[in-house]
């Protein structure tokens, strides 16, 4: 054995080693070792690394004297003079280490590579003897003067970073260096670099350096950092045509145009400087880092240039590269490893791109241009515009230019947390320190909306409107309408109770309020205090980054903590996104006359919000486009609500949001409902009978219908059902697992209340009756086929279970309900579980499950698999078919949503394409299921996949049959042809003379068996080589 790696290896003890006398190299870095005297006796060594040990005694190396190579970097020397007698010596690495003196040295003059980074060196003169060295790293030590090292004419790489140099006019005789490292020090004249020209990587950067005009002969340099200094201007760098890399963040840099004449550039950063107007965008299809530039505005052809940095193939690596380094800054790992299986299949001769996957690239392309806008700090636009797409964004930029500026300082503050937390009681000290607390029965039903004004030190006023949301569980299901972006939210929870709810809470603002931050706030009931453990998970975890240290309040106890509270809340409002970005003058106008119209219409059409903003500004406002451009940017902001991509809402505008809350809200509360769970004609008359809710029956009917919180009964339209106040679903209603039945399991890591009452919703036409809706659970059916759906909050799983002829069909409806609802919530994670179908399992209430995803990967390997409760061999394909999933992927998918127009009876559709990725199931568009009474039968996506899977199966039997006719055909042949042959030979050469009673049979008996094998052969022949007859047998395989 002459070569043993044993690098980090985690070991302590080789003595073994001293067997090996043999050995020439030898590599025991990183480990725990400190003892290593016994390696004295392997004096064969030539190589030896021992990097990252615990070593301080090593002068037995002096022993072997013929070494080359040796690597004592980060251990614990200090004193290696004896090193003098290793003159054989070629490389020596003694970085990170206490070394001092380095005298020793003067005789090695055969080193060509020398590392002394990170040691408390102050004085090397002695290297100047070292002519043949070629790399020299003398970095992070306390080295002013290195005159000396101007005889060192071989060196081609020195490092020299991080040490006190003002002066290098020692370098000017190193005319063979390709590599220099001089970051830093103290360094202002860089002109006596002029003459290297071999360089090819020169880094500067952490320096005093402002004149770079004798670096433009440099041609030969790939890589150049020049961050950190006083640099102004960089035109000279434009005739370093052979640059790939080049960083110059953190300069005083104005104009950096002269960029776009590199080529070869890939790799570029100008964040922190001076640059106001933006000249290049994008280059080598590369997005340039611009962040924490003062960059004033953007014109309208820059944008467009952003704009066009489209996906395209010629761009897709760059792109996916791109968009993953962002996604994994960030820290986003599941997103980026999407990402990155999707490039490696892209690359591959044989792929197409397919719409599901530009798709995803389109997601983070989205997600990459409204990204741009907070990473470059832009003045115009907001996000809220740029969310709206490309033409919104053109739009805005020309009202800009022809109306000018103003600016909306009005944000919204959302007040969160269980009931009894303290919301209300804040909402009130807020808008009034001195202001009565509320009693302790007064509880918040539905939602209260208050305003709040402060001033920063630039005594620029703010307006926060304080949204106090009724905590009761039973609202839950409708938070999610009302939870929007660009809020800052305030969660709070009281001592007194034991549970907060945080893993419902945290979750649910984070998929309906982006990136908004939430505060929280600890109640000090009675002045206790207590420590929420329950809330590490999210701390720890990089999506809920959002989350702020939490602050104390005990109001009673004279406003304590309140200050501190009020201070943070500020400073939170402060830093929202679109706080203090500009927008055209007549918007900020629109939202005046729209604060004074409020007053006095809770709600308006469509046509009158049209109207008041024609009248504060016709011609900014002739467009239809002008006035939806305005409006979603005011439904962001939460100032109105408009629903605009609602078929049966976006004709109304509603000035009030609390309006529309306290509407549901009277639905959701009433006694009579909650006994029922119904919702009856005449209930809608009786509570909602006040003047601001009489003419708008039919809207707010269509508003808890789309939501999805109610739906009409099966036989009486006019009556409604409210799944979330019926019972559960009782025992002896819950379904048995019985033969023939599909089931499928929906596991998830955070479940979303009421999915099920949403889907009930959805699906509300293939309800089986009134009376099979419950809170947690629906039956349906679809033609002869029922299925049953359970929801289990607390265990976090979705239980689908059905039987009958269509089975399948109906279970691929209700996963695409369920994909439908699921869709409508962020970072929602869940996988599917497919249950075992095997004897032993179907008849059994726990079974063996197989994740979906498993059963996709497994499928690619392999063909079957087998269960731990029987240890039955199953096939992957018929446990995926059987359970109504694809064992494919489809190329994209369009979400369809219909409800039911109660006033007219007629179905509506709201067809909406949400652009989302399913993370487990992707299943063709399942078109709404008539009943049998409405249409003729057609042919549904089930029956069509159990065609091709008859198929397959009639194609194996077929081969199978094939296989056992072909043996038969052969052997009646050999049979045949046998007894022709005997009956040839003996009939010919008979005696006839001798003729007994005997012979005659046996003629006979080979007569006949020749011609009753021809029957065989007929048979073979009709059914497998005539194709006529061939189809015949296949229809009777297919009935079998």
């Amino acid at each position: 054995l002459q070569t043993l790696d044993l690098g980090s290896s985690q070991i302590s003890n080789i003595r073994f080693l001293e067997k090996l006398t043999g050995l020439q190299t030898l590599n025991l870095s990183d480990n725990q070792i400190s003892e290593i005297r016994f390696l004295e006796k392997l004096t064969g060594l030539r190589t030896l690394y021992l990097s990252s040990n615990e070593i301080s005694d090593i002068r037995f190396l002096e022993k072997l004297n013929g070494l080359q190579t040796l690597a004592l970097r980060k251990n614990q020397i200090s004193d290696i003079r004896f090193l003098e007698k290793l003159s054989g010596l070629q490389a020596l690495d003694l970085g990170n280490n206490q070394i001092t003196d380095i005298s020793f040295l003067s005789g090695m003059s055969n080193l060509s590579l020398l590392y002394l980074r990170d040691n408390q060196i102050t004085d090397i003169s002695i290297l100047s003897g070292l002519s043949n060295l070629s790399q020299l790293d003398l970095s992070h030590n306390q080295i002013s003067g290195i005159s000396f090292l101007s005889g060192l004419s071989n060196l081609s790489q020195l490092i020299l970073s991080n040490n006190q140099i003002a002066d290098i006019s020692f370098l000017s005789g190193l005319y063979n260096l390709s590599q220099l490292f001089l970051c830093t020090n103290q360094i202002k004249d860089i002109s006596i670099l002029s003459g290297l020209f071999k360089l090819t990587q020169l880094d500067l950067s952490k320096n005093e350096i402002s004149e770079i005009s004798k670096l433009s002969g440099l041609s030969n340099l790939s890589k150049l950092d020049l961050s950190s200094n006083q640099i102004t201007d960089i035109q000279y760098l434009k005739e370093l045509i052979n640059l790939e890399s080049l960083k110059l963040n953190n300069n005083k840099i104005v104009n950096y145009s002269y960029i776009s004449k590199l080529e070869n550039l890939l790799e570029v950063d100008l964040s922190n400087n001076k640059i106001e107007t933006l000249s290049l965008i994008v280059h080598n299809n590369k997005f340039i880092p611009l962040e924490n530039n003062p960059i004033k505005k953007v014109s309208l052809e820059n944008y467009v240039e952003l704009l066009s940095f489209k996906i395209f193939s010629s761009n897709l690596k760059p792109t996916i590269n791109f968009l993953k380094s962002r996604i994994v800054k960030s820290q986003r790992y599941e997103e980026a490893a999407q990402l990155r299986d999707f490039e490696k299949k892209l690359f591959r001769d044989d792929y197409k791109v397919e719409n599901l996957d530009t798709d995803i690239l389109c997601k983070y392309h989205n997600e990459f241009l409204i990204e741009f806008s907070k990473y470059i700090s832009l003045d115009t636009p907001p996000i809220e515009v740029i969310k709206q797409g490309e033409n919104e964004i053109i739009d805005y930029l020309k009202k800009i230019e022809t109306e000018g500026i103003d600016y909306i300082y009005e944000a919204k503050l959302t007040l969160v947390g269980d009931g009894g937390a303290g919301k209300t009681s804040l909402q009130t000290r807020i808008v009034d320190n001195y202001a009565p607390l509320p009693k302790s029965e007064e509880r918040t039903r539905g939602i209260k909306i208050s305003y709040w004004h402060f001033k920063d030190k630039e005594n620029t006023k703010y307006t926060a409107n304080i949204w106090d949301f009724g905590g009761q569980d039973v609202y839950y299901p409708v938070h999610r309408f009302f939870l929007t972006e660009n809020s800052v939210y305030v969660l709070m929870a009281s001592t007194r109770i034991q549970s907060h709810n945080f893993e419902y809470w945290i979750p649910t603002i984070y998929q309906f309020g982006g990136n908004s931050p939430i505060i929280l706030v600890q109640t000090c009931h009675d002045n206790n205090r207590s420590h929420w453990n329950d809330l590490g998970i999210f701390y720890g975890n990089p999506n809920f980054k959002i989350l702020k240290p939490h602050f104390e309040l005990n109001l009673p106890n004279q406003n304590e903590g309140l200050s501190t509270l009020e201070n943070a809340i500020e400073q939170q409002i402060i830093q929202l996104p679109h706080i203090g970005k500009p927008v055209p003058k007549s918007w900020v106008s629109v939202r005046a006359a729209l604060a004074e119209r409020q007053k006095v219409d809770a709600c308006i059409s469509y046509e009158k919000f049209v109207e008041v903003c024609q009248t504060v500004d016709a011609m900014n406002f002739q467009k239809t486009s002008d006035v939806e451009l305005l409006g979603r940017f005011f439904a962001d902001l939460g100032i109105i609500l408009w629903y605009h991509e609602k078929e049966y809402l976006k004709d109304w505008v509603i000035l009030q949001p609390q309006w529309a809350m306290h509407a549901v809200y009277k639905i959701i509360d009433d006694v009579e409902v909650q006994k029922h769970g119904i919702i009856r004609k005449s209930d809608f008359k009786r509570l909602w009978c006040e003047q601001e809710f009489i003419q708008k029956h039919e809207l707010l009917k269509n508003m808890i219908q789309v939501f999805k919180i109610a739906f009409p009964k099966k036989h009486s339209k006019e009556d409604f059902i409210l799944p979330a106040r019926l019972n559960s679903l009782p025992d002896e209603k819950r379904w048995t697992n019985i033969d023939k039945t599909i089931r499928l399991e929906y596991t998830f890591d955070f479940m979303p209340r009421g999915i099920v009452n949403q889907l009930s919703a959805e699906l509300s036409r293939q309800i089986k009756s009134d009376s099979d809706v419950w809170n947690n659970a629906v039956n349906f059916v679809l033609n002869n086929s029922e299925a049953q759906v359970e929801e289990d909050y607390f265990k976090r799983n979705i239980y689908v279970k059905a039987n009958g002829q269509d089975a399948r069909g109906l279970v691929v409806l209700i996963i695409e309900a369920i994909e439908n609802t699921l869709s409508d919530y962020r970072g929602v994670k869940y996988f599917a579980n497919v249950p075992c179908n095997c004897q032993i399992c179907s008849k059994n209430e726990a079974p063996s499950l197989f994740p979906y995803p498993k059963l996709l990967e497994w499928a690619k390997t392999k063909q079957t698999v087998v269960c731990n409760e029987s240890s039955t061999t199953m096939t992957i394909n018929s446990l995926i078919f059987n359970a109504g999933l694809n064992s494919f992927m489809p190329q994209s998918r369009i979400d369809d949503f219909e409800i039911e127009n109660k006033s007219t009876g007629k179905a509506m559709s709201n067809n909406q394409n949400t652009n989302t990725v399913s993370p487990i199931f992707n299943i063709n568009t399942i078109p709404p299921v008539p009943t049998p009474s409405e249409t003729p039968k057609m042919e549904s996506e089930a029956e069509k996949e159990l065609k091709v899977m008859k198929k397959k199966e009639v194609d194996r039997a077929v081969k199978k049959w094939k296989n056992t006719a072909l043996i038969i055909f052969i052997f009646s042949i050999f049979i045949t042809f046998s007894g022709l042959y005997v009956y040839y030979n003996e009939f010919w050469d008979f005696d006839w003379k001798k003729l007994k009673e005997s012979d005659i049979g046996k003629w006979i008996g080979i007569g006949l068996m020749a011609i009753l094998n021809g029957f065989p052969l007929k048979m073979m022949y009709d059914r497998f080589f005539d194709s006529t007859k061939e189809k015949g047998f296949r229809e009777k395989l297919k009935n079998l």
